[in-house]
């Protein structure tokens, strides 16, 4: 059983794998989680790694079933993708898998930096969405900054609302600006024009949420 996947048809995205696409898989709520649902499934184990959980839910799931959720060092949002990886490989009891695919993973990374010498030295701002008022800025603090981090981007600390109005105060001094799941027709925004980054081509845009790559940043695992 999972939360609901949000309209990202997830067992049939390219990473599902074969054993999954097609199939109508049991949902346990979205975000407030139905836990007679859960406990009906009768689980033999529940994987909240990255699903923003609070101490009671965790209580709740783990009196059904051993319950793995995230480090109460970690913020809220922030397990990276290597962490989130190797535990679910210890637990899954395929550590040697898990580590091969971080280590895999990284490589990738590595090499990608060594085939763009350019990188070196250059900072990104990651805005998400837009609403009315502005947009979100993603920082460290969130694991979907954890592609651009290894490529050599800087990015904030911290994640943070943004308003038209403070875009050049906040995005102004970033290299690239990275954009997901911005509606092309709020680009036209002359605040959002008048940015340096939109006026250089330095604006990369990673597509609508239901789309494969942005849907890929923002698909992770639920109970």
């Amino acid at each position: 059983g999972v939360r609901e996947f949000l309209g990202y048809d997830a067992p049939n995205r390219p990473w599902a794998p074969e054993s999954i696409r097609g199939k109508d898989i049991p949902t346990v709520g979205s975000n407030e989680l139905d836990f007679e649902k859960i406990a009906s499934l009768d689980p033999d184990l529940i994987l909240g790694i990255n699903s923003y959980i609070e101490q009671a839910d965790y209580t709740k799931l783990a009196a059904i079933a051993p319950t793995v959720a995230q480090s109460g060092a970690v913020a809220t949002g922030a397990t990276t993708w290597q962490d989130q990886t190797l535990t679910t490989g210890k637990v899954l009891g395929q550590e040697a898998k898990a580590t091969e695919l971080v280590a895999q993973t990284t490589k990738l990374f590595e090499d990608a930096k060594v085939a763009h010498p350019a990188f070196a030295g250059k900072t990104a701002a990651f805005a998400l969405g837009v609403s009315e008022s502005g947009v979100y800025s993603l920082g460290t603090d969130d694991y979907r900054t954890g592609w651009l981090v290894p490529l050599g981007f800087p990015v904030p600390e911290k994640g943070q609302e943004v308003s038209f109005e403070q875009l050049e105060d906040i995005f102004g001094g970033a290299d690239v600006i990275v954009a997901e799941g911005v509606e092309a027709s709020k680009l036209s925004n002359p605040l959002v024009q008048a940015l340096p980054q939109v006026k250089e081509g330095r604006l990369v845009t990673l597509g609508a949420f239901d789309q494969d790559f942005a849907a890929a940043l923002g698909f992770k695992p639920r109970p």
